[in-house]
């Protein structure tokens, strides 16, 4: 019996064609008069360049961020993101880009959910290194993640609970805030508080004032729920947390961003002499941070009294006076 075959041409699939050619293709829509009408096409090509990015082909991801479609900007994102975790050379690479951090800082103000979703996660994803989290710092990330997190945050009705995750890469088991908000607000608030950890109090200082008064008053707010979690000292597995959006966000990574937030808004003007640090952190006495190593260093609480009778200690010498009246205003 005689088998019959078509005659009939399979049709090339997107993968059947070279990067080269794929990137041509990109190119040659993005010069087009209306490249917004080759969206399939060039979603096609994003398909089979988004594992192998190039020079060439990072030089395309400015203007795919920036796209018309959110669904071209998204897949370009996602590249960014992907590349990012590829390898410390090339997250330094696109981190030093500034076309392609414009363009993240551009798509995270879309009205579209999917394309901030997907910037977000890619500039977390750049924040993985140092490099990539001092560049963001330099930029203007900071205040458009906090204008951004207070548009979509849901006003004061969040609701939080604390989730035991275990961090394989450290070996450790961390507690994690875990939230019932929608992923993007959570996003956010993540990728701001990384960077307010990154910058220093110049950069912290020159955010707008009343962005940085709401996102004081969130963090407050936050906070009281996060420390009343805390007592109940049961964290949740993060298993159990079907219905929250477990975050990366550690106790220990609030508490800092806390303290920064309350030195920023002291308004320090200069730096305090040595002598004045080490007196408020370990006490009065000459032998107090001896006496600290020796007897206190992961062994026991450390508690330092503020001397009524010292007159030569001024409200401007207490480093930590901002921080103490932070949680001393009432939680709104």
């Amino acid at each position: 019996m005689k088998k019959h075959y078509s005659k009939r041409k399979r049709k090339p699939k997107s993968d059947d064609i070279s990067d080269d050619a794929a990137f041509a293709v990109v190119l040659a829509a993005l010069s087009s008069p209306n490249p917004n009408s080759l969206r399939p096409l060039i979603k096609k090509c994003l398909n089979k360049l988004r594992n192998s990015l190039t020079n060439p082909i990072l030089s395309l991801l400015p203007a795919l961020l920036t796209f018309k479609s959110p669904t071209i900007a998204s897949r370009a994102a996602e590249m960014v993101g992907s590349a990012a975790l590829e390898s410390l050379d090339m997250n330094q690479r696109i981190s030093s880009d500034a076309g392609i951090i414009n363009g993240l800082l551009a798509a995270l103000g879309s009205s579209k959910t999917r394309l901030p979703v997907a910037a977000c996660h890619a500039l977390l994803d750049l924040c993985t290194t140092s490099v990539g989290r001092r560049r963001f710092a330099h930029s203007s990330a900071l205040p458009r993640l906090l204008f951004g997190f207070l548009q979509v945050h849901k006003s004061s009705m969040i609701s939080v609970s604390l989730c035991s995750v275990s961090v394989y890469s450290e070996g450790i088991t961390s507690l994690n805030v875990g939230f019932e908000e929608d992923e993007l607000p959570v996003l956010l608030l993540n990728a701001a508080i990384i960077l307010i950890n990154t910058c220093n109090i110049e950069q912290l200082e020159n955010i707008p004032t009343n962005l940085s008064q709401a996102f004081f008053g969130f963090m407050r707010n936050l906070w009281a729920k996060v420390r009343n979690e805390m007592l109940l000292k049961n964290p949740l597995e993060s298993a159990q947390g079907e219905n929250l959006y477990i975050s990366n966000i550690r106790i220990s990574h609030m508490a800092e961003s806390l303290f920064r937030l309350s030195i920023c808004a002291s308004h320090r003007t200069k730096p305090l002499p040595f002598h004045v640090v080490e007196r408020d952190i370990f006490g009065f006495s000459e032998s107090g941070f001896k006496d600290f190593m020796s007897n206190h260093w992961e062994v026991s609480p450390f508690l330092v009294r503020r001397g009524l009778s010292q007159g030569d200690l001024v409200e401007v010498d207490d480093i930590f006076g901002p921080f103490v009246n932070f949680f001393k205003k009432p939680y709104s």
